[in-house]
């Protein structure tokens, strides 16, 4: 049996760098990378085509992540052909909602090569993902009142002469963090803080076997900060790529030293009885995640991240105060009103800024804190201008951050909308103002690096002069990546570029189509063309027209 992914790589989408600013760096290392395996590959698949020229097919080895005991990253052999000892190494986890990368230098890095026990271990292990539905017996039978668990995540088989002599009653350990619910737990959870043994009756189910080498060892803290944890969730370790590790890590330590905290919103439940009633039906979570929060937030925040930053700024300014609790509607009209005046009154801003900290007491999401204290900070010091003193310089900074969290947040929602009712419909509801605030301002472009680019590089449609453009002013890392990947395809001869084509009629530049992309070509050159006709045929018909009826008119006048 295999280890899990062990034929293939896991591409890192565009979406995982576009977080970061451009760099010139990684880019030429994506090129030189990337050419290099271009030599080696003659023909390209789809998937290939379309990895490489949006993301420079940058890739690394997908593992389960487990909790490593100390601060290091444990990587067993086949996980571990990207690394070297003297450069540092990435890991990124799904989705790449906010920058997801996380980077650890060469001497936090273990593999089995260079001798690492854990790693050793991991190279021989098996496996497997488990749920378990059990209750606790309180004495020789069950009772009625003993509680009941359900508890899922990863267990690994021990062999019996490594197996811990603390533990030597037990047949099976696992961690307070895999019991997801409790028949105890009503008003919130209450796992166990110490090693406690239960005598259990149940059913332990494998969902899914992982072979020897299929886990890489995650500290604990690294894996919180992805936003993850250990009951199955899949890992990407990037090494090789040294250039991208140190763009990544320096934006990693300006984000640590502002304090920047997870945005990942509290665990939800939805309760089986409600209303003094047992809810027969998960209509609403069905319902929650069909419609299209998590496609429509992603859409939004890769759009946003794409405009010039003078333009993410604009769109911060008008999207974010009002979103969250803590900021009443009537504030929010007054403020408005107070924009409008030439003079703003002095004595009522002052009474906006206790209004505002009153209202602030209102929140209750993290996020909606820190929105609320913002607007009172934006209101002071709108006030300090009044009088001629120096505004805070963060607030600018920390409401364009504010902005691509709330993004962030409703990614995360309607990714979990499935397992409980996590808000998705009142996100769903705010996405028309913040669509039509995004595409309002001129200059809107939106990013390239998108699915729907696949369909056209299959089909010999892909618009390299178009894509260029639309990269020029977009301010990301994956902007920087795409535009060296085009170009880099064009050198090739993978794509052509519109300008080349015109520039050179020999043989060379000519494109063979089959006959279903000839016949695609033609619908879509045509359409524009039946527009133009038919707009020349009414221009046409309207001055004959005229044309007879002022002849007409001549007549009569005439006679």
């Amino acid at each position: 049996m295999p280890a899990y992914a062990d034929k293939r790589q896991s591409a890192v989408p565009p979406s995982a760098l576009q977080h970061y600013p451009r760099s010139v760096e990684v880019a030429q290392e994506t090129r030189e990378k990337a050419q290099a395996w271009l030599e080696t590959h003659q023909s390209l698949t789809a998937e290939e085509l379309f990895r490489t020229v949006t993301g420079g097919h940058i890739e690394g080895s997908s593992a389960i992540a487990v909790p490593s005991s100390d601060e290091c990253l444990h990587v067993p052999t086949g996980k571990s052909k990207t690394l070297t000892r003297d450069a540092g190494v990435l890991v990124g986890r799904s989705p790449y909602d906010k920058p997801n990368l996380r980077p650890f230098a060469a001497d936090r890095v273990r593999s089995a090569r260079d001798g690492d026990r854990t790693a050793a271990f991991l190279d021989r292990c098996v496996a497997f993902q488990y749920s378990f539905n059990f209750a606790h017996r309180s004495g020789a039978g069950l009772a009625a009142d003993d509680p009941t668990f359900f508890a899922k995540g990863i267990l690994i088989v021990v062999p019996d002469e490594m197996w811990p002599a603390d533990f030597a009653e037990r047949g099976v350990v696992m961690s307070a963090e895999d019991v997801k619910c409790h028949s105890y737990w009503l008003e919130e959870k209450d796992r166990v803080k110490a090693d406690t043994a239960l005598e259990c009756v149940g059913i332990l189910q494998a969902t899914e076997v992982f072979a020897p080498g299929s886990l890489v060892a995650v500290p604990s803290v690294e894996q919180k900060m992805l936003d993850g944890d250990f009951d199955g969730d899949t890992v990407v370790i990037i090494g090789d790529q040294p250039r991208l590790y140190e763009h990544v890590r320096q934006f990693d330590a300006q984000l640590q030293a502002r304090g920047i905290a997870s945005m990942k919103p509290p665990k939800s439940h939805t309760p089986a009885i409600e209303k003094s009633g047992y809810q027969f039906t998960r209509s609403k979570q069905i319902l929650s995640a069909t419609g299209l929060v998590l496609e429509t937030y992603s859409c939004l925040q890769r759009n946003v991240l794409a405009q010039p930053l003078e333009a993410q700024r604009w769109f911060a300014e008008r999207a974010i105060f009002g979103t969250y609790e803590g900021i009443h509607n009537e504030l929010k009209a007054d403020i408005r009103a107070l924009l409008q005046e030439d003079r703003p009154d002095g004595q009522a801003l002052h009474e906006l800024i206790a209004r505002a900290r009153e209202d602030s007491k209102a929140a209750r999401h993290p996020v909606a804190c820190e929105l609320a204290a913002l607007l009172v900070a934006e209101l002071q010091d709108w006030n300090l201008q009044l009088n001629s003193e120096p505004a805070h310089e963060q607030s600018e900074v920390k409401l364009h951050e504010s902005a691509i969290n709330l993004l962030s947040v409703g990614i995360k929602v309607g990714t979990d909308a499935y397992k409980s009712d996590t808000g998705a419909r009142v996100f769903m509801q705010k996405t028309t103002e913040l669509q039509r605030l995004l595409e309002q301002r001129p200059g809107f472009k939106s990013a390239p690096y998108v699915k729907a680019q696949a369909a056209k590089l299959h089909q010999g449609r892909f618009d390299v002069d178009g894509s260029l453009a639309d990269l020029k002013d977009n301010p990301t890392l994956a902007a920087s990546v795409m535009e060296a990947s085009i170009r880099l395809a064009v050198e090739k001869r993978i794509l052509l570029s519109a300008l080349a084509i015109s520039a050179e009629d020999d043989r060379a530049s000519t494109i063979t189509l089959s006959s279903e992309q000839a016949l695609e070509r033609a619908r879509l050159e045509a359409a524009p063309a039946e527009a133009q006709e038919s707009a020349i045929t009414k221009n046409c018909a309207c001055g004959c027209r005229a044309f007879a009826a002022g002849r007409h008119r001549g007549e009569g006048a005439a006679s």
